[in-house]
């Protein structure tokens, strides 16, 4: 777990490989990369017990596993090269013209 997280790359490379993910809440990073918590579980930062809850949770929830793999994988489709090259070309035709 983290008290800050910048992109969190290692959440995205976890969604990427099927993996469920749980996250601290940082003030940025995690919330945006899971939308919210819809692509994976988020506990308040430095609270163990939610941690804990988390990881329960995800041990004996079956169908929520799966759905999130499902969506985490999904989602990690938004951070591969192509898809960042293009957002930002176009950021850069948007600020030129």
């Amino acid at each position: 777990s983290s008290k800050s997280e910048g992109l969190g790359v290692v959440i995205v490379e976890a969604m990427q490989s099927g993996t469920p993910v749980i996250a601290s809440d940082c003030v940025t990073g995690p919330r945006e990369v899971l939308k919210d918590g819809e692509c994976g579980l988020l506990f308040p930062v430095q609270d163990v017990n939610a941690l804990k809850n988390a990881l329960k949770t995800l041990l004996t929830d079956r169908k929520l596993r799966s759905q999130l793999i499902e969506k985490g994988y999904e989602r990690a489709k938004d951070f591969h090269s192509e898809v960042i090259v293009e957002q930002s070309a176009n950021l850069f035709k948007q600020y030129l013209s």
